[in-house]
């Protein structure tokens, strides 16, 4: 999975291993890399402010993740199966996910 920040100067990606790294995308540069999840990052989703961005994978879990302190908001958000997909709302107060359980949940 692939995703913009707002301004367009990073860009990141959701891995194979689970991890999710942060590359400059004006020098390809490796920034940063997370790690949480234990399975697939299917979906990435970034808040309008870029503060914040969502993960969604293999291991039923959606992750929140702070852009500043580089660690996750909170615990892990279950699914009963594989999470799909992850959209952050516009006002960034609420999340939603799908996935192999076939539920939609709002966060």
């Amino acid at each position: 999975s692939l995703a913009w920040t707002p301004n367009g100067r990073q860009l990141i990606v959701g891995c194979y291993d689970g991890s999710i790294k942060f590359f400059d995308s004006s020098t390809g540069s490796h920034l940063v890399e997370w790690k949480g999840h234990t399975s697939l990052v299917n979906c990435i989703a970034v808040s309008q402010n870029g503060n914040f961005f969502a993960s969604a994978s293999n291991d039923h879990t959606v992750r929140l993740w702070d852009t500043a302190t580089r660690r996750q908001i909170g615990p892990a958000l279950q699914h009963d199966s594989y999470v799909r997909s992850v959209a952050i709302s516009p006002d960034g107060h609420h999340l939603v996910s799908g996935g192999g359980d076939r539920k939609v949940r709002i966060w």
